[in-house]
């Protein structure tokens, strides 16, 4: 038995079966993973491991002879339908994934990011083109495994281990452990494989555990929070002593302990070296709070950013505001980028909504219409009975203007990321604790820096506001640190 290079599996994977199993070795070992049968008239088949991800290339010698004539009779799973969908794309950003749901203005792109579909307006989609997507592409692991459950022939025990495995394979332990234990219900003399199987779902369980604690730890030792870590650490070591993560830090509580001492006899130095990346952190995830709110509110928070995260950072490394203000203006020289890219135009005076071409032609709309003439139509003798008017009433000119994105649109329909970078450069614009060393403008992409854009509508030329600049020509761009 002998690692094999992840890319020969890959190359592989186009000429083999595969099947989800446990595998048996003469030594009385097991191995849980994806099985690749290469040919039955081969040498030996590749296993990807769950846990690990490891592919070893295994030896019929190594496994007894029943436990071959059974891998050879695995049937192959079915090939997996593509589905048809679509790259949607926009001046802001690009989306691929299913077409849910579509009404006259609105699209609806289901894609593996979340659960619900992201709305996209019509009036925004500079390209929209057809794509082959695999469910894993559209669908969370969740929604994968429910659709698995909707689409189960069996209900049986190898139906259920078979659902345990692909819940298994998704990461989704908790699910698998279920099934498995639905399966043990349904059919007892497979016990003993399926108790393999369970155990391997539980060393998973326990390594996941293990990895958010260990996580856990590093974070309290960063923000200096030494006592609880060494708490932690010693739960750690305690609890998981089998796993990985402990395996790969049996020093851990004496580290800590080490560090702890450092801090107390160089405490400026601990938080000149702590704060600036803490600063930075904690200042993302106040910027992607901000984001997930309407704009002026979001606005309105982005003003108390530096002292929200000097407060917290003051509490939890257990200094004062000042101490960790100096610690932040020590930082090393490390430079970033924030644009406001296509939102720039909100706050450089672009045009908000309206028309993006108005028709000097067309009559002003405050102007009162002219007086109709009307003719009598009177009876035999003479007395009116009706009046009519002269004329029809001239058709009002057609409307050549596309309405444009308000500012709230915008912000809505621009996506997460941009709305957190939009911020970014807001704060970076306004704030006293960031050193902007320049201010850099680049012409818009979509109208090179015109402001306008030539369009045709009802057979006419027209110069448009630009859709994406709103008639500013640049995006505004900082280099800061």
């Amino acid at each position: 038995m002998r690692a094999v290079p992840l890319v020969a599996f890959l190359l592989l994977s186009a000429t083999t079966a595969f099947a989800q199993d446990v595998v048996r070795l003469r030594s009385g070992k097991f191995l849980s993973g994806t099985v690749a049968l290469v040919s039955k008239d081969a040498d030996g088949f590749l296993i990807e491991l769950w846990d690990t991800r490891a592919v070893l290339y295994v030896k019929w010698d190594q496994v007894p002879g029943s436990e071959k004539d059974r891998l050879l009779n695995v049937p192959p799973p079915p090939v997996e339908v593509l589905l048809e969908g679509a790259i949607v794309s926009t001046p802001y950003r690009l989306l691929r994934g299913l077409v849910v749901k579509e009404d006259a203005s609105v699209v609806h792109v289901k894609s593996s990011e979340r659960r619900e579909s992201v709305p996209v307006p019509k009036s925004a989609i500079l390209r929209r083109d057809p794509v082959s997507l695999r469910e894993a592409d559209v669908y969370t692991p969740e929604e994968l495994l429910e659709l698995r459950v909707k689409k189960a022939e069996a209900t049986d025990a190898r139906g259920m281990l078979d659902l345990g495995r692909f819940a298994a394979k998704q990461k989704l332990y908790e699910r698998a452990r279920e099934y498995c234990l639905e399966a043990v219900a349904a059919d007892p003399s497979r016990k003993a494989e399926i108790d393999v199987l369970l155990a391997e779902i539980e060393a998973c369980i326990r390594e996941a555990r293990a990895k958010e604690l260990l996580a856990g730890i590093k974070q309290l030792v960063a923000e200096v929070q030494y006592a609880k870590a060494v708490e932690g650490a010693k739960a750690l070591l305690k609890e998981f002593p089998d796993t990985q993560a402990a395996k790969s830090n049996p020093d851990l509580v004496a580290e800590i302990d080490a560090e702890a001492k450092e801090f107390q006899i160089h405490r400026e130095e601990v938080l000149a070296r702590k704060v600036p990346d803490l600063w930075r952190a904690r200042r993302s995830t106040f910027l992607s709070r901000c984001a997930a709110l309407p704009m002026a509110d979001s606005r309105m928070r982005l003003a108390r950013l530096d002292d929200e995260v000097m407060e917290e950072l003051a509490r939890r490394m257990k200094a004062t505001p000042l101490e960790v203000r100096l610690a932040w203006e020590k930082r090393p020289e490390k430079n970033r980028v924030a644009s406001y890219g296509s939102g720039t135009w909100i706050v450089r005076g672009g045009q908000d909504g309206g028309l993006d071409f108005q028709d000097p032609q067309a009559p002003p709309q405050n102007q009162p219409p002219e007086p109709t003439v009307y003719i009598p139509i009177k009876d035999a003798e003479g007395r009116t009975i009706l009046m009519v008017p002269a004329t029809d009433s001239p058709r009002p000119p057609r409307q050549l203007g596309l309405r444009m994105q308000t500012r709230d649109e915008w912000w809505v329909y621009s996506g997460f990321e941009h709305r957190k970078d939009w911020l970014e450069a807001e704060y970076v614009s306004q704030s006293p604790f960031v050193k902007k060393i320049e201010e850099k403008p680049v012409r818009c992409p979509a109208c090179l820096g015109a402001g306008l854009l030539r369009a045709y509508r009802s057979g006419k030329g027209l110069d448009v506001t630009c859709f994406r600049c709103h008639g500013v020509r640049q995006d505004v761009t900082f280099l800061y640190w």
